[in-house]
């Protein structure tokens, strides 16, 4: 099950069930965004890792000529001459979680690389700094959530953190919080996102 929400300067502006959600007349700059998706598979049964997850994108939009434009060559719906369609400045994230093919870590010592940086199309998108991102861990679904240790820069990361002998066996659950130079934020939790393996090294 799929749920996105859009909200702006608190005010919810479409709900719908599926990924995205559909709003005109949007282009107001000075107010500010809130973008939440949530996916949930829990429900079935073939899915033990990434059984749910909960995105939520805060940004803004610049306003005149600073605005980013679609390239002319990308149609979009709702697109005409008075009102262009823009890339969004929404932050994505990657990972590359240390496990193997069955997203099963035998690690007690876990790392996983992060990159952070903007939506973008045929090379129009955000050109703000990365400024920040962090990484959480929880051994029981997200009740309690401990800190790893990240290091890097500039939407380029690497977190580290210990798997207990607790966990062996468990599929624990990750947060990742991101930020830019024009205040745009990301937080994503993926639950059950790998497992520990039963003997781990």
């Amino acid at each position: 099950m799929d749920q996105a929400s859009l909200y702006r300067d608190g005010t919810l502006v479409d709900s719908e069930d599926g990924p995205g959600v559909y709003a005109e007349g949007q282009d107001v700059p000075g107010a500010r965004y809130r973008l939440v998706a949530d996916q949930d598979s829990s429900a079935e049964t073939s899915v033990s890792q990434s059984t749910s997850s909960h995105t939520e994108l805060t940004f803004g939009l610049l306003g005149g000529g600073h605005r980013i434009l679609l390239p002319d060559k990308l149609p979009c719906a709702g697109q005409s001459d008075s009102t262009p369609c823009l890339v969004l400045p929404l932050l994505t994230a990657h990972y590359d979680l240390a496990t193997d093919g069955t997203g099963t870590s035998h690690c007690t010592e876990q790392s996983m690389g992060v990159e952070i940086g903007h939506v973008t199309y045929q090379g129009a998108g955000s050109r703000a700094a990365i400024t920040s991102a962090t990484v959480q861990v929880s051994f029981d679904a997200g009740q309690t959530w401990h800190n790893a240790t990240v290091t890097g820069s500039v939407g380029h990361y690497q977190a580290h953190w210990t798997n207990p002998a607790a966990a062996r066996g468990t599929n624990p659950s990750i947060r990742v919080t991101a930020a830019d130079a024009a205040g745009d934020t990301l937080s994503q939790t993926v639950l059950h996102a790998y497992t520990v393996a039963a003997t781990t090294s």
